[in-house]
């Protein structure tokens, strides 16, 4: 018997209705705004540029005009320097001239606060007379020439401040002369100690054939004390062969309290002169440092007369009347052998032929 299969069914079609389905719809509102979006972002992108180039090329300007002003500005203090430079040096020329025009009647100088004071010349104070159109200055040197020959002596000063110095080369470059520091006593503990260079120094200026001397750097407050840095001196130096003076270095500490701040001229006159009557005693040549204002506002310079003068004083001739044997007219100078700056001074004597 023969099997019969039946056919499918097929579902009829559902009816059309002719409306979108409300899908579509929203999707394509959607695609609408943010094409909208889009295009508003890039209208804003695009203004922010412009302003931004806007602003940048604004900014340019005002810094061009900026370095423009500076520059002019600069040529214009730098004229301004240049020709209060040139008043200054004027004012100093005048300053000079009129020092040596009072000569004859003060000396002028600066109390604590900077104020002038006009110290009446002593008539029992020797006075120099030295010719400062003898002065010649060659090769951070100075030199006195009187009558086409050279009477004077080169020299410098040291301590510990200059290191290790090759005193060969300083020979060779010209020095005749060292005052070289033995010792100080301190401002603040007044105790005494050894310029840990001194023995080293003395040897090597020796025996590169430079005439020596030494300075101690006093803070005394007694006489007393002052005799004894006269036997630390003598102590340090008795190995050696002084050929130039030992010299007393008391100075006012101007920037820290120190035990010296109290002192009357005439007490630092008294230590001055009991150190050097020791140093004279054991048989040396001795001397007293100072700059003008030390000299004639803290010591009492009739009382001193017995000793040399050693001048500080770092100007273009030396302005003081009074006499002096060497004149330390710089502390910025070059020397070959020394690293760094040094004290550079002349003598007008020859003290090792003494």
């Amino acid at each position: 018997m023969d099997n019969f299969i039946e056919p499918p069914v097929t579902p009829a079609p559902a009816p059309v209705s002719g409306k979108p389905a409300p899908k579509r719809k929203k999707t394509s509102r959607f695609k609408t705004a943010v094409i909208c979006s889009e295009f508003f972002l890039i209208l804003l992108l695009i203004a922010a540029i412009l302003v931004t180039t806007v602003y940048q090329n604004n900014q340019n300007n005002l810094l061009k005009d900026t370095i423009f002003r500076m520059s002019e500005e600069q040529a214009s203090l730098t004229n301004e320097l240049s020709r209060l430079t040139d008043s200054v040096e004027r004012m100093e020329q005048m300053q000079e001239a009129l020092v040596r025009s009072a000569a004859d009647e003060t000396i002028l100088t600066y109390d604590d606060t900077g104020a002038e004071v006009h110290i009446p010349i002593l008539a029992d104070v020797p006075r120099h007379n030295y010719d400062w159109t003898c002065i010649q200055d060659k090769d951070g040197f100075k030199n006195y020439i009187v009558n086409n020959e050279v009477v004077s002596w080169r020299g410098i000063d040291v301590s510990s401040f200059q290191g290790n110095i090759d005193w060969k080369k300083v020979k060779a470059d010209g020095v005749d002369f060292a005052m070289i520091r033995v010792g100080y006593r301190g401002y603040g503990s007044g105790a005494i100690m050894e310029d840990e260079y001194f023995h080293a120094n003395m040897k090597g200026a020796i025996a590169a054939g430079i005439n020596v001397g030494v300075y101690f750097f006093s803070q005394a407050i007694t006489e007393e004390e002052a005799i004894e840095e006269a036997e630390f001196v003598l102590k340090h130096i008795k190995d050696y062969e002084l050929t130039y003076p030992v010299a007393y270095d008391m100075e006012l500490i101007p920037h820290d309290t120190a035990r010296t701040d109290t002192l009357t001229g005439r007490q630092i006159t008294d230590h001055t002169i009991a150190f050097c009557e020791a140093i004279k005693a054991a048989g040396y040549k001795t001397c007293v440092y100072a700059n003008r204002r030390f000299l004639v506002l803290k010591l009492d310079l009739s009382r001193l007369a017995a000793y040399d003068t050693w001048y500080a004083a770092y100007v273009s001739y030396p302005d003081y009347p009074y006499d002096f044997k060497m004149w330390q007219f710089t502390d910025k100078g070059s020397v070959d052998g020394i690293k760094g700056d040094v004290d550079i001074n002349i003598s007008f004597i020859d003290y090792a032929a003494e």
